[in-house]
């Protein structure tokens, strides 16, 4: 059961964070450039990375994109940066209504709590 929780929430990490205002506010990058459908980017991390690099934020790029010529897919403050998004900005019941696959989580979530909220 724990590895199906890791696994969604690996996803959160990836693509059901990607709702338009909000992750275009706090990457400092244009509405637009915001992926509509996130559960079906085949790779949603290097696609969040991707809009960091057109930040407008020196921070956020030097955070999220990872450095050149080394080895690590993301950059040094990546985990940092979007733990900080969660706890401040991110409302996963807001994403659950454009990520089917978040929606799938929260449900999963809420049934481990009955007492808990349904998207």
């Amino acid at each position: 059961m724990q590895s199906a929780i890791t696994i969604a929430v690996e996803g959160f990490t990836d693509a059901a964070v990607l709702k338009h205002a909000v992750i275009a506010r706090f990457l400092s990058i244009s509405r637009s450039k915001v992926p509509t459908d996130p559960d079906h980017l085949s790779k949603p991390k290097e696609a969040l990375i991707g809009l960091a690099m057109r930040s407008k934020s020196r921070a956020i790029r030097e955070a999220i994109v990872p450095v050149q010529g080394m080895t690590a897919r993301v950059g040094p403050g990546y985990s940092s940066v979007m733990a900080l998004f969660a706890a401040e900005k991110w409302r996963p019941r807001v994403a659950a209504k454009k990520s089917p696959s978040l929606c799938r989580l929260m449900h999963y979530l809420d049934n481990l709590a009955p007492e808990g909220k349904q998207c």
